[in-house]
């Protein structure tokens, strides 16, 4: 590289490690204590960068209390504790929702309908139709009979690539889009992302909750929550309110530059504690909502009891992830799955709380279950008194090296054969 281009960009990412420091010490919070914050946050256990303790802006004191003392958490975090807690092989059922959405339509949790499936790849979804070209969708927005819809891709994040389409327009030829944009459906058809290469999938667009209506719009408010499931069932560990502002038709914080707000839950009560808004040094408490001027904080969530039922039961369908975060819908049909996400951001339910995620309930939970694998055995161990009969002979295990008879040539062991090694990396071994 270049010496003079090495230089410039060395010092571009020295400059931005340090904004922090000198805008905490700008804003009167000194110069030692948020520097000795966050060198110890750095090399932590959490190793959060000097950019997300801006971003944070942990150095107010007045929007982090941070009374357990716990750690705060970024996207090291967040890969750290997905690696620790979650098992890879399972990805695929969280990040295709198509195929999340049959899981779901199988295990009966309710979630929204789908209704197309836009794709270029040869694939199905029961009797949903599939539109393989742009010819094909256009003539399903003009003449389907299921709006408002909701589309999004199939593989993506951050609500990237979304749309609400209110209605279709036959005398203009044109599509309301949510916030009031029209355009003609050749047009949608030819702008419609697709950023992954996957698809995209249209559903019923839902209707917000009449509790949520005189608060913040007609706007699905809908929650994250994080659930931890353990060998003793799944619990609720941390639950944000996503509250959409303005023209919004999402309700995504996005890190703050949204504009929409989030809300701490308590997860046992379903009750709002504190409502936030904005990100780093616009970081701010906002308690009336900017558009109904409804106080937002005390305000108890509906139908929580059944939400959080329905997250049990969801949570505890998918073993293979022990960190889930889900995206619930409060509609009017009652509480609705959105998605499932096994590696969530970290950041909303830290800002909307004001404190960090790594608790000691958490590390206790990473202690117990980090990087434990589940062992296999008898399914249920151990017999009732007075039972006279043996356990049913298992088939044998195909011998390893560990286990072959001694003097046994490693090559002539049936694991090493070409047959078994393809039947263990099908099986999992």
């Amino acid at each position: 590289m270049n010496p003079a281009r090495f230089s410039r960009r060395a010092r571009a990412a020295l400059r931005r490690r340090l904004t922090p420091l000198v805008e905490a010490y700008r804003d009167g919070y000194g110069l030692l204590g948020p520097l000795r914050e966050l060198l110890s946050l750095r090399f932590g256990p959490t190793r959060l960068s000097s950019l997300e303790y801006h971003a944070m802006h942990l150095c107010d004191r007045s929007m982090h209390p941070n009374p357990e003392g716990a750690l705060y958490g970024g996207m090291w975090f967040k890969e750290w504790i997905h690696a620790q807690l979650n098992n890879k092989r399972w990805e695929g059922m969280a990040t295709d929702k198509l195929a999340m959405y049959a899981l779901f339509r199988q295990l009966g949790l309710p979630h929204p309908e789908v209704l197309a499936l836009a794709t270029r790849l040869p694939r199905h979804y029961g009797d949903v139709p599939v539109l393989s070209n742009r010819e094909a969708l256009i003539d399903y927005l003009r003449h389907s009979r299921d709006y408002p819809l909701f589309c999004k891709p199939v593989k993506g994040s951050k609500a990237t690539g979304s749309h609400r389409i209110e209605r279709y327009d036959a005398e203009r030829d044109e599509l309301l889009l949510a916030g009031g944009e029209r355009v003609s459906p050749p047009s949608f058809a030819a702008g419609l992302d697709d950023p992954t290469g996957y698809g995209v999938l249209f559903q019923r667009a839902l209707l917000a909750a009449p509790e949520t209506l005189p608060l913040c719009g007609p706007t699905i408010a809908g929650c994250r929550v994080v659930m931890l499931l353990g060998d003793d069932g799944a619990k609720p560990f941390k639950a944000t309110w996503k509250i959409p502002v303005g023209r919004n038709f999402i309700d995504n914080y996005w890190g703050g530059y949204s504009g929409n707000l989030a809300g701490c839950i308590d997860v046992r009560s379903g009750r709002v504690q504190r409502v936030i808004q904005g990100i780093g040094r616009d970081l701010r408490e906002c308690p009336r909502h900017p558009d109904t001027g409804a106080y937002l904080p005390g305000v108890q969530l509906p139908q929580w009891r059944e939400t959080l039922a329905l997250l049990n039961r969801a949570a505890e369908s998918f073993p293979g992830f022990r960190w889930q975060h889900w995206d619930v819908g409060l509609s009017a049909n009652g509480p609705v799955l959105f998605e499932l996400n096994s590696a969530g951001a970290v950041d909303m339910p830290q800002l909307s709380a004001g404190s960090g995620i790594y608790n000691r309930e958490l590390r206790e939970f990473v202690a117990r279950y980090g990087r434990r694998p589940r062992r296999g055995g008898l399914l249920f161990p151990g017999r009732s008194s007075g039972d006279q009969h043996t356990a049913p002979q298992a088939a044998p295990r195909a011998p390893t090296a560990a286990t072959a008879p001694h003097g046994a040539a490693r090559r002539n062991t049936p694991a090493n054969a070409p047959e078994a090694k393809l039947a263990g990396e099908m099986s999992g071994e």
